[in-house]
C-alpha cells in the first residue's frame, strides 16, 4: 500500500473497531496501554510507508536457514542470542550496501504482497487465487475472487514468558490472517514465530503499530532453501542427464530430480486442491515467461528499460528487478566482481532458461506433479521413473540447469508459495549383533529369545534396493511360491514376506543387493527343511517383513517420499508399525521438507516406529561433525549410529563393543539437536547376500555401514512391540498384565532409556582411538542399546519399570509419578526416565525446531531437582529426553512431565523410567482407563451446521460421548445440538431422517473457543453398544447456528480415516441444517472432533440390553466390573531354602488376593497351606490357634528362578483385605524345604 491509499474495504466497514478490541484484550493481559495502542492503529492506518527492517537479515537468518544467507553472509552472533547490525558486510556490498540492499528486498516482498490482493503475483490475467467457496467458509475467510492473501513471518515477543498457543490467537486477527492454519518456525518462552496468510493492509498495519510484532512478507530469496544455487544450479551432477543409458555406464544419476515446493498455510488440504494450485502455478509461470521474452525482445531492439512491466519473472524477483539498480547507485558490476547468487547471475539464468525463446517446453512436457504427505505442498519430478527419454537429444530443456534453475526463481516469486527446495539423491549406508544388544556381553546369551520373545505376529517395514524372495532367509515355502504379496497385496499367513510393494520399483534385488542384507539382519530365518546352512537369524527372527521396493534394476534408487512409503506399509493400520531405512539424503542436517513430511506422517500415525541410519560421514576429519544424514536429522524418527562387533566379526587390533566405528555419523543437527540418538553394532554384521543365478541362493557376508547397524534397532523394536501386545509388562513374564499396542513414542523410549555408554571411538579398522565419548554427546547420545537394561525379564534382571503410552498433557499441565526406590544391590541401583513426545513438524530450515516443548525433571528424596541430558536446566530443543543417575539412598523420587510451552492445544508423550523401585501401577491404570478415545482431525477452517461420519468397533465398546471443534465460547450463546445413529452405513441414508434414531435432543453446550475441545456433557446420550465389527453412522446437528466445523479430505466418504486398537472413524460428510437438519450435504467432509468410548473386556464389565434400532444401552444395576489385576513383589534374590515364609500386608485400598507367586528351586509337585492372621502377626508366629487356614494347593513347582504359583482356585472363599486393614499372612509346604527367603536389615513389621 502505497502513503496516502487507502487499504481495501472490509466487512461491513468495521475493522478497525474490530482491531481495537483485539488489541485491548490481548494488550490487556501483557499489561500494555490499550488506548495508546489503540490510536497508533488509526493513524497508521491513514498514513504509513511500508515498513522495511522491523526484522533484519541476521534475525531472520537467525529464525531460518535460506538464500538470504548466501546473499548477506552470515551474521555476528553475541550472547545472549541477539544480533549486532545488520547483515555482514563484504567486499561486494561496501558500507552499509547490505542494509541497503535488505531495505530492497523488503520493500519489494511488501509491493508483491500488495500485487496479490489485486489478483496475483503481477499477472494480468483473469485469474485470481480463491480462498475457501460459496458453498462453506470459514467466518474470517476473504470473499472468493479477490486473492488477497500472501505469506508473511509474523513474531510476537512478550516479556514474561508465555505460551506459544496463546500468542498464536492473538496474532491471527491482528495481521489479518486467512486461515486459522499456521506454520510455526520457532516457539521460545518470549517469542514466537508463525507462517502464515494474510491479507496486506492488516498486516502492515500490524506491522507498524504493535512494537512488540514483527511482521515480514515472504519474499522470493526467503523462501529459497540456503546452498540450492550451489547444490542445483551450479552443479553437474544434480541436472537431469541427456541419456539415461549414458548416465548408467558414468554412475547413478537416474534419479528421479524434484523440486519441492511448499504452500503458504492454509491452501492446500486435499489432494484435489494441491493439484489444482500446482496447476494453476505452472500456468502463470508459463504466461510470466512469456511476457518476460516480450520484454525482452524490446530491450534488445530499443534498449528502453522503461517499457518493462512487473508481469515477467524478471521483474518480479527481487534480485533482477530492474529496481534493484538503485542499492548500486546505477554501478554495473562485472561479473568476476560478484558472487554468482547476485544480480547478473539470475539474469543470465533466466536469459537463458524460461524467459529464453525455446521456454524450456520440453522441461514442462516433461515434469509431473506429486502431492506431499498432509498435502501442503507439491513435488515438481523433472524426470519421472518411466517418463520420457531424453537420450541423444543434448539440446533437450529438461536437462538445462538454466531452465531448472529459473523454474525455482519462478516459483518462489508466486505468491501462494511459502519455500522451495531441491531433493538430493538417496545415498545407501553401507561401508553378531542378537547377543550384544539382547544382554550386553558377546558370549552366546540371548535371554529374550530363550523366553520367547522373537517378534512373533510383529511386522517390520524395510524400504531398500530390493529383496531376493529365494533366498533361503526370505522364503515363503521351499517350493519357491512367494505367495499373494506383490502388486499392493497382503498375505498376513506367509512365513516370512506377507507384502512386497513393487508399484515404486521391480521384484527382485540384484546381485549382493544392499535390501535383502538389511532384511536379513531385521528378522531373516532359514526356512526349514531347506537343507541350507544356517548362520543364525536376524535380531526378530520370527517377525515378518513388508518390504518397498525403491530401485528399478541395479543403478537407480528412486525416493518415494513420506506419502507414499506410509500409505503402502501403514496399510490403514493392519501392516507394518516399526518401518526402517538405512539410506539418507545429504541436507547438512538441516530441516527439510522432507523432514516435515516425515515428522507430519509419525504425529499423526502415532503407532509407528521409523528407524533410520545416521550416515557413514564420521571420517570426514574436521567435517565429520553434522553428518547425519535425512530423515535420521528429523525429530520423530529414531536415529542410530554404528559401534563395532566382537570375535571374528573385527580386526586383530579392533577394541570391539564397547567402542564405535568411525564412520559412524556425527551430530549435531543443524538447528542444535543431539544425533544419533542410540547406537547398535554395525561393523562387522552377518547377513543375507542376494545371488540371482544361484540355485540355491543361501549366501551370507558381513558388511558394515549405520546401514547395518539400524536393522538391529528395528529388530529389538519388534521384539519390544511383542513384549507389551502379550503383556510381559509390568513383572516380567507372559501374561505379568494386560496386552496393549505401544506407541511409536514408546518403543523409541524404552530403546533410549536402556542404552549404554560406549568408551570412544576408534578408526576401522585397526586404527587410533580418535575420541572419548560421554552420555548425549554427538558420537553416542544416548548409548548402545541393550534390552535387558530396558525391560524387566523375569529372573533374568532385577528392575522394574514404569510406562506410559501416549498419553496426553495439555498446554500448562504437569504430570506427576511417584517411584519409592529401595535400597538395591550396586549393579541394580541405576534410576533412569526417558521422555519421548512426537512433536508436529515446523517450518522447514526452521533454526529453533521445537514446537511443543514438554520438559522432564526428576525430583530426588530430599528435594533436590534433577535436569535431563546432561542439563542443569530443562531442555529446550530436543524432543526426547533422559534422566539417569545411581540412586544410591531409597526413598521417594518423583518424575516431573510438564508441558511448558506449547503451540498447540495438547500434546501426547511416552514415558518410562527403570531402576530398583516399587510404584502405584500409574501406567497401568493409564493404558487401561475406561475413558478411551479416537481423534479425527482438529485443523479444520470450516463451518456448517452438522457433520456425519461412520465408526466401526473393533472390539466391544460403548460410545459414550463426543467432543467437537467450534469457535464460539461461553460469550458468545448457547449452542443446541442432536444427535443422531443408525445401523450399519449411513452412505445413502444422508437425507433420509425416517432411519436415524434420535438419540440426544436439544444439548445444550457453551463453546469452548477455537482450537479446543468442546465436550457433549456426559449422560447427556444414552451409551451406544457397538460390537466388534459393527458399523453405525453417527451425525451431530446444530440448530440456529452454523459452527460445527470440519475439513474437507481427498478420502472417499466411507473410507477409514483414523484408527486405534479398538475403533475406526470414517470419512462422512458436512449437512446443512433443513427441517429436522437432514439438508443440503457436502460429500468428503471429515468431523473435528473426537469419539469418546469405553471398552467392555471379554466376559463383560457391564449388564446391558440394547435396543434393536441403534444399540442403546440401558444398563442394569448394579453393574458388575472385573477387578483390574495388579501386582506388588517382595524379591527373588534370595539363597536360603525353609519350608514356610510368614510376612504381613497392609492395605491401602480394598483388595482382594487373587493368587501368590513364591520362589522355589524344586520342580515336582509341592502341597502348599495357606493361612491368614487378622492384625500383626508379629509375637504370634507361634499361635497356631490364632491362624485361619484360607487355601490348601497341589501344584507343580516353577524350578530355579520361576516363579510357583498358587492360584486363585486354592483359596477356600474370597481373601479380601478391606482398606485399612493389616493381615499376617503364612505360606508352608507340607513336605519340602524349598520355600526361597532372604534375610534382610529391617525390623519385623517394618
Amino acid at each position: 500500500m502505497k502513503k496516502g491509499q487507502a487499504g481495501p474495504p472490509t466487512r461491513n466497514g468495521r475493522l478497525s473497531c474490530y482491531c481495537h478490541l483485539l488489541l485491548f484484550i490481548a494488550l490487556q493481559k501483557r499489561g500494555g496501554n490499550t488506548c495508546n495502542v489503540s490510536v497508533a492503529v488509526a493513524e497508521a492506518t491513514e498514513d504509513a510507508e511500508f515498513p522495511t527492517a522491523i526484522i533484519s537479515a541476521c534475525k531472520y537468518s537467525q529464525l531460518r536457514f535460506s538464500h538470504i544467507d548466501d546473499i548477506f553472509g552470515a551474521c555476528k552472533q553475541e550472547d545472549g542470542g541477539d544480533v549486532s547490525g545488520g547483515a555482514s558486510t563484504d567486499s561486494f556490498w561496501g558500507g552499509n550496501g547490505a542494509a541497503a540492499a535488505w531495505e530492497y528486498t523488503v520493500s519489494h516482498g511488501w509491493e508483491m504482497a500488495e500485487a496479490a490482493v489485486n489478483g496475483g503475483s503481477g499477472v494480468q490475467t483473469d485469474s485470481a487465487f480463491v480462498i475457501g467457496s460459496n458453498e462453506e467458509r470459514d467466518g474470517d475467510a476473504i470473499t472468493p475472487g479477490i486473492g488477497a492473501a500472501y505469506p508473511f513471518l509474523v513474531c510476537l515477543k512478550t516479556e514474561a514468558a508465555s505460551s506459544g498457543y496463546d500468542n498464536l490467537y492473538d496474532i491471527l486477527p491482528l495481521v489479518g490472517a486467512i486461515s486459522s492454519d499456521v506454520t510455526v518456525l520457532s516457539n521460545g518462552p518470549k517469542e514466537s514465530c508463525f507462517m502464515l496468510s494474510a491479507n496486506a493492509a492488516s498486516a502492515h498495519n500490524a506491522a507498524v503499530s504493535l512494537p512488540n510484532l514483527l511482521v515480514l512478507p515472504m519474499t522470493d530469496i526467503m523462501k529459497l532453501d540456503s546452498g540450492i544455487v550451489k547444490d542445483v544450479c551450479l552443479n553437474e551432477q544434480w541436472a537431469v542427464p541427456w541419456s539415461y543409458s549414458d548416465a548408467r555406464k558414468v554412475g547413478d544419476k537416474t534419479w528421479e530430480r524434484k523440486i519441492r515446493v511448499g504452500l503458504r498455510p492454509g491452501l492446500g488440504g486435499t489432494k484435489e486442491k494441491v493439484n489444482e494450485v500446482a496447476d494453476q502455478m505452472i500456468e502463470e509461470i508459463r504466461h510470466m515467461a512469456k511476457a518476460g521474452r516480450r520484454q525482452r525482445k524490446l530491450l534488445r531492439r530499443e534498449g528502453d528499460s522503461t517499457r518493462k512491466r512487473k508481469e515477467s519473472i524478471t521483474e518480479s524477483f527481487s534480485v533482477t528487478a530492474s529496481t534493484i539498480t538503485k542499492v548500486f547507485n546505477g554501478r554495473r558490476i562485472a561479473d568476476d566482481e560478484v558472487p554468482l547468487h547476485h544480480h547478473q547471475f539470475w539474469s543470465r539464468v533466466l536469459d537463458e532458461g524460461i524467459e529464453s525463446e525455446d521456454g524450456c517446453a520440453e522441461m514442462f512436457e516433461a515434469l509431473s506433479m506429486e502431492s506431499r504427505f498432509s498435502h501442503t505442498g507439491f513435488d515438481l519430478v523433472l524426470n519421472p521413473a518411466g517418463g520420457q527419454n531424453f537420450a541423444n537429444n543434448s539440446t533437450s530443456s529438461a536437462g538445462n540447469s538454466a531452465c531448472i534453475c529459473s523454474l525455482i526463481a519462478a516459483l518462489s516469486v508466486h505468491p501462494d508459495t511459502l519455500e522451495v527446495s531441491a531433493n538430493q539423491p538417496i545415498e545407501l549406508h553401507n561401508l553378531q549383533a542378537q547377543h550384544l544388544i539382547q544382554s550386553g556381553r558377546p558370549q552366546a546369551q540371548t535371554p529374550f529369545f530363550d523366553v520367547g520373545l522373537t517378534g512373533k505376529d510383529q511386522v517390520v517395514s524395510v524400504s531398500d534396493t530390493g529383496l531376493s524372495m529365494t533366498h533361503c532367509y526370505f522364503k515363503n515355502s521351499n517350493a519357491g511360491d512367494t505367495g499373494n504379496v506383490f502388486n499392493g497385496n497382503w498375505d498376513m499367513s506367509a512365513r516370512k514376506v506377507v507384502h512386497y510393494d513393487n508399484t515404486y520399483g521391480d521384484t527382485y534385488d540384484a546381485f549382493s543387493g544392499h535390501g535383502s542384507h538389511v532384511a536379513g539382519t531385521v528378522a531373516g530365518a532359514v526356512i526349514s527343511g531347506s537343507g541350507a546352512y544356517n548362520p543364525g537369524s536376524g535380531v526378530a527372527k520370527d517377525s515378518k517383513i513388508s518390504f518397498f521396493d525403491m530401485a528399478i534394476g541395479s543403478s537407480s534408487v528412486y525416493d518415494p517420499g513420506a506419502a507414499r512409503l506410509f500409505s503402502s506399509f501403514y496399510n490403514n493400520g493392519k501392516g507394518a508399525k516399526v518401518t526402517i531405512g538405512s539410506w539418507g539424503r545429504n541436507y547438512q542436517s538441516r530441516y527439510s521438507q522432507e523432514c516435515q513430511d516425515v515428522d507430519a506422517a509419525l504425529h499423526i500415525h502415532e503407532d509407528v516406529l521409523y528407524v533410520a541410519s545416521s550416515g557413514n560421514g564420521g571420517d570426514s576429519g574436521s567435517t565429520s561433525w553434522r553428518t547425519v544424514k535425512n530423515p535420521a536429522d528429523c525429530k520423530n524418527t529414531l536415529s542410530v549410529g554404528a559401534s563395532q562387533s566382537y570375535g571374528s566379526a573385527i580386526k586383530s587390533d579392533d577394541l570391539g563393543p564397547s567402542y564405535m566405528a568411525s564412520f559412524s555419523a556425527r551430530g549435531p543437527t543443524a538447528d542444535g539437536r543431539i544425533a544419533p540418538d542410540v547406537v547398535a553394532p554395525g561393523y562387522m554384521i552377518n547377513s543375507a547376500i542376494s545371488d540371482p543365478t544361484s540355485s540355491t541362493n543361501c549366501a551370507f557376508a558381513k558388511w558394515a555401514g549405520t546401514s547395518m547397524a539400524a536393522p538391529v534397532v528395528a529388530g529389538a523394536a519388534a521384539q519390544i512391540r511383542q513384549y507389551f501386545a502379550e503383556g510381559w509388562y509390568p513383572g516380567g513374564f507372559k501374561g505379568s498384565g494386560l496386552g496393549f499396542e505401544a506407541s511409536g513414542s514408546l518403543v523409541k523410549a524404552v530403546l533410549m532409556n536402556g542404552g549404554q555408554l560406549l568408551k570412544g571411538v576408534q578408526r576401522v579398522p585397526n586404527g587410533p582411538v580418535t575420541t572419548k565419548t560421554q552420555f548425549y554427546d554427538n558420537n553416542q547420545n544416548m548409548g548402545v542399546i541393550n534390552l535387558m537394561k530396558s525391560l524387566p525379564l523375569f529372573r533374568y534382571n532385577q528392575i522394574n519399570a514404569m510406562v506410559v503410552n501416549s498419553d496426553e498433557i495439555t498446554r500448562g499441565a504437569t504430570h506427576r509419578y511417584d517411584l519409592d526406590v529401595r535400597n538395591c544391590p550396586q549393579d541394580f541401583n541405576q534410576l533412569s526416565a526417558t521422555l519421548v513426545w512426537y512433536d508436529p513438524a515446523p517450518a522447514s530450515n526452521c533454526q529453533h525446531c521445537l514446537v511443543n516443548n514438554l520438559d522432564l525433571s526428576m525430583k530426588t528424596p530430599l528435594g533436590g531437582m534433577k535436569h535431563p541430558n546432561g542439563l542443569t536446566h530443562p531442555d529446550r530443543k530436543n524432543n526426547a529426553e533422559r534422566i539417569r543417575f545411581d540412586a544410591a539412598g531409597a526413598g521417594k523420587y518423583q518424575v516431573i512431565v510438564n508441558a511448558s510451552n506449547m503451540a498447540t492445544s495438547s500434546q501426547r508423550y511416552s514415558l518410562v523410567a527403570t531402576g530398583c523401585f516399587s510404584f502405584e501401577n500409574q501406567a497401568v491404570r493409564k493404558v487401561t482407563r475406561s475413558d478411551f478415545f479416537l481423534d479425527s482431525l482438529w485443523s479444520g477452517g470450516l463451518k456448517s451446521s452438522g457433520s456425519m461420519f461412520g465408526i466401526v468397533a473393533k472390539q466391544d465398546i460403548n460410545v459414550t460421548s463426543f467432543e467437537f471443534h467450534s469457535t464460539m465460547k461461553a460469550d458468545d450463546g448457547f449452542m443446541f445440538l442432536d444427535i443422531y445413529a443408525i445401523n450399519g452405513t449411513f452412505i445413502g441414508n444422508e437425507r433420509s431422517r425416517e432411519k436415524w434414531s434420535k438419540v440426544a435432543s436439544n444439548v445444550m453446550i457453551a463453546g469452548s473457543g477455537r482450537g479446543e475441545a468442546t465436550r457433549i456433557p456426559d449422560g447427556a446420550m444414552p451409551k451406544l453398544l457397538v460390537k466388534n465389527g459393527e458399523s453405525k453412522g453417527i451425525y451431530i446437528t446444530m440448530k440456529f447456528r452454523e459452527e460445527l466445523r470440519y475439513t474437507a479430505v481427498d478420502q472417499a466418504m466411507g473410507e477409514v480415516f483414523s484408527e486405534n486398537t479398538d475403533l475406526q472413524i470414517l470419512v462422512g460428510s458436512g449437512n446443512a441444517y433443513e427441517g429436522e437438519g437432514f439438508g443440503e450435504v457436502y460429500p468428503r467432509r471429515m468431523f473435528n472432533g473426537r469419539v469418546i468410548y469405553e471398552k467392555i473386556p471379554h466376559g463383560g464389565n457391564l449388564l446391558v440390553k440394547e435396543d434393536s434400532s441403534v444399540g442403546t444401552l440401558q444398563p442394569q444395576a448394579p453393574a458388575v466390573k472385573v477387578p483390574t489385576r495388579v501386582y506388588l513383589e517382595t524379591l527373588w534374590n534370595g539363597g536360603i531354602k525353609n519350608s514356610g515364609s510368614m510376612f504381613g500386608v497392609v492395605a491401602k485400598t480394598t483388595i482382594q488376593i487373587e493368587s501368590i507367586y513364591v520362589n522355589s528351586p524344586y520342580s515336582g509337585m509341592i502341597e502348599f497351606e495357606v493361612y491368614k492372621i487378622d492384625g500383626s502377626s508379629n509375637g504370634r508366629e507361634k499361635s497356631p490357634n490364632e491362624w485361619n487356614l484360607v487355601g490348601t494347593a497341589r501344584v507343580e513347582g516353577g524350578g530355579e528362578g520361576k516363579p510357583t504359583i498358587i492360584p486363585s482356585s486354592a483359596f477356600l472363599e474370597t481373601f479380601t483385605i478391606h482398606k485399612r486393614q493389616t493381615v499376617g499372612i503364612y505360606v508352608t509346604m507340607k513336605y519340602q524345604l524349598q520355600l526361597r527367603y532372604s534375610p534382610v536389615q529391617l525390623a519385623v513389621g517394618d
